[in-house]
């Protein structure tokens, strides 16, 4: 009886260390847990700090620290992310003292020029040292950007509106600062933007940009 016994307590616990063995085994087995699994989505908020350059100096050229952008990749490759961004940014410039001519008069005295621009992009992203926790990567947005300019001076002003092309290549580095089921990092990047805006008396429109975002992916 004692041995039937010692023998039924025995497979009474094999049934229940073999299924806790079997998860252990299946928690650290490497083949699983070892194996690089690269993002499918990413997301990112950012930061643009944004200066006019070219044609577009002539109207602001104080740097715009107050744009942002959203931006949402999702992998098509291996190391080839499509993806769409919504971006705002704003410029103002007072300038206390400016002689302007227009037509056939000249007016001096204080002058206040302002922008805005909101841009929808197409977005495509090439991927560098893929598994690593710090991932460079260049790429393109391309789509249409809503320009809204305003110029004042003394009781004189103007307003303008209109819808513009844009293309915007970049470079930049996808910092992982922490892995999980959803990872977070940071986006760093710059960026050159060509618009066919023109504010004034200025032309396509232009702009060099440095980003910094908050990124997760997962």
């Amino acid at each position: 009886m004692k041995t039937l016994l010692r023998g039924a307590a025995l497979a009474l616990l094999g049934l229940v260390a073999v299924p806790a063995w079997a998860d252990d085994v299946a928690m650290f087995d490497p083949m699983d847990s070892g194996t690089y699994r690269p993002d499918q989505s990413i997301w990112a908020i950012n930061w643009e700090i944004s200066q006019p350059v070219s044609d577009f100096s002539n109207y602001v050229d104080k740097t715009c620290l107050t744009g942002f952008s959203i931006e949402s990749r999702s992998m098509v490759r291996r190391n080839v992310s499509a993806g769409i961004s919504f971006s705002y940014n704003r410029w103002d410039q007072a300038y206390p003292n400016l002689q302007r001519t227009s037509g056939t008069s000249t007016i001096t005295g204080p002058l206040f020029n302002y922008a805005d621009m909101f841009a929808v992009r197409a977005l495509a992203h090439y991927y560098f040292l893929e598994g690593k926790m710090v991932q460079p990567y260049v790429g393109a947005g391309i789509g249409g950007a809503w320009a809204y300019g305003y110029q004042q001076a003394a009781d004189l002003y103007k307003s303008e509106n209109s819808f513009n092309f844009i293309f915007s290549p970049e470079a930049g580095a996808l910092i992982q600062l922490a892995r999980g089921a959803t990872n977070l990092g940071l986006n760093l990047a710059v960026r050159y933007t060509y618009t066919t805006a023109a504010m004034g008396t200025t032309k396509d429109d232009q702009t060099f940009s440095g980003i910094v975002g908050l990124m997760w992916s997962y």
